[in-house]
């Protein structure tokens, strides 16, 4: 996934989402996201499942964090090139290998 911004094992920053490597900040603290960062493999491909209609979507999540109970992923919409913030309950992690 050369070219995709991503943030990994530490929370997202201003800077991070200034540039496009994280979607989010929750309840930043001096520009510092106050999640709490998942041990996943991040960048990943992933489907976006809309938990209305079952419509997929494919993306690369760039960031995932938990914080005041909830879990999140901030992913690039491969459809639209657009950042979006989900549930990461919402996202079917498919790896780093291009899905065929």
């Amino acid at each position: 996934m050369v070219g995709i911004g991503a943030v990994c094992g530490r929370p997202a920053t201003t800077e991070d989402v200034k540039r496009g490597h994280a979607a989010v900040l929750i309840n930043p603290v001096d520009g510092v996201s106050a999640g709490t960062p998942l041990d996943l493999v991040i960048p990943q491909y992933a489907w976006h499942v809309d938990g209305d209609d079952g419509t997929r979507t494919p993306a690369v999540v760039i960031q995932a964090e938990h914080a005041e109970g909830y879990t999140v992923a901030g992913f690039l919409n491969l459809s639209t090139g657009e950042l979006v913030v989900s549930l990461l309950q919402e996202l079917e992690l498919l790896g780093t290998d291009i899905p065929t």
